[in-house]
């Protein structure tokens, strides 16, 4: 005797749509949730990657953005604003608060930032485009890094004061 193969025998039976109601729901709050994470990522509420942080001495101007806006000092990027090295041995880099130019001053560490401090001649660290007329530059350092300020406005010192205070 041989053994021939049997073909399964298919049912009939479609499943309900109770059945279906039933084993699709968990699939469509997995996908729900999954579209909530995904927009969430998108968005960078949810951020996997923070910046990582500086070493001691060693800010850059991403760090000063941060500390300022730590500080309460909405700042942001501008390469349209920027200072030629020359008062300093080292080019500003150009932040906007408001609508005032803010230049930062990035050394390789914190003793040259002071000794360059201690020597600057501060009426030439800013240029006469982004000073208003008859306003004193304020000079202010923490870490390896100077910010110049336009003019000495108390509660503009005060916060960048802090803010570089919290730079390692």
């Amino acid at each position: 005797m041989t053994d021939t193969p049997v073909a399964p025998q298919t049912s009939n039976e479609q499943p309900t749509s109770a059945t279906r109601r039933r084993t699709s729901w968990p699939f469509f709050v997995l996908s729900g949730a999954l579209a909530v994470v995904a927009i969430l990522l998108y968005t960078g509420v949810i951020n996997l990657n923070p910046p990582p942080k500086a070493p001691p001495g060693a800010n850059q101007v991403i760090d000063v953005v941060q500390a300022l806006d730590r500080a309460g000092i909405a700042s942001t990027m501008d390469p349209k604003v920027f200072a030629p090295a020359g008062a300093f041995p080292v080019p500003g880099q150009g932040l906007m608060v408001g609508d005032t130019a803010v230049l930062v001053f990035i050394f390789e560490s914190p003793a040259e930032a002071e000794q360059a401090m201690q020597a600057v001649d501060t009426s030439k660290v800013i240029p006469a485009k982004y000073l208003p007329s008859g306003a004193q530059p304020v000079v202010l350092r923490g870490s390896n890094v100077v910010i110049a300020l336009p003019d000495n406005d108390p509660g503009m010192v005060a916060a960048v004061t802090m803010a570089l205070d919290g730079l390692e």
